[in-house]
């Protein structure tokens, strides 16, 4: 299953050596897009299949 994800770690911790990286992930439940903090991110700027929001509540780190 894949789930894209915008990145959204600095360069501070891309030159430390700590093995993950921060994202936050999207979702192509366009009710989201209301959500304070949430961005609609259209499918055409992306190359996403579909239009989709960053889930800016979900920050999770890979």
């Amino acid at each position: 299953m894949r789930r894209p994800v915008v990145v959204v770690q600095g360069n501070p911790l891309n030159r430390s050596r700590i093995a993950t990286v921060v994202c936050v992930p999207l979702t192509s439940n366009l009710v989201w897009a209301d959500a304070p903090g949430n961005t609609l991110i259209p499918a055409k700027t992306a190359g996403l299949p579909k239009d989709s929001v960053a889930n800016a509540s979900q920050i999770i780190a890979l």
